[in-house]
């Protein structure tokens, strides 16, 4: 799902570990997943203390999982969607489903790369 960082934190909505399908994002979508929803699961990591991303510590720190909660949906509210139509050799396919990794999103020019 959606993250976002500052300082030594990480915020991660979703559940981790993983593929995020607790959303249902079609291929050729043009907007991200949905951040900073106010329903979702969050989890928050040190990774000064945890690069490793495994113990969240999102109940010890609960003014910052809503300071960057909110954030995300700042981030949501605001986007602004690709360019797609000024070069006919880049044409965008939007936010493809991986079968490994879930929603996605990929470089669609022909000579780009991951």
């Amino acid at each position: 799902g959606p993250a976002i960082r500052w300082n030594n934190f990480k915020l991660l909505q979703g559940n981790g570990g993983g593929p995020e399908n607790s959303q249902t994002v079609p291929n050729g979508t043009c907007a991200p997943a949905q951040g900073g929803d106010e329903n979702a699961t969050y989890l928050l990591f040190n990774l000064e203390s945890d690069p490793e991303e495994r113990y969240d510590v999102s109940e010890q720190f609960p003014l910052v999982v809503e300071v960057l909660r909110r954030k995300l949906q700042i981030y949501q509210e605001t986007f602004v969607p690709p360019m797609t139509q000024n070069d006919p050799s880049c044409p965008f396919s939007g936010h493809p489903a991986t079968p490994d990794f879930g929603p996605t999103w990929m470089p669609w020019c022909d000579n780009a790369s991951e």
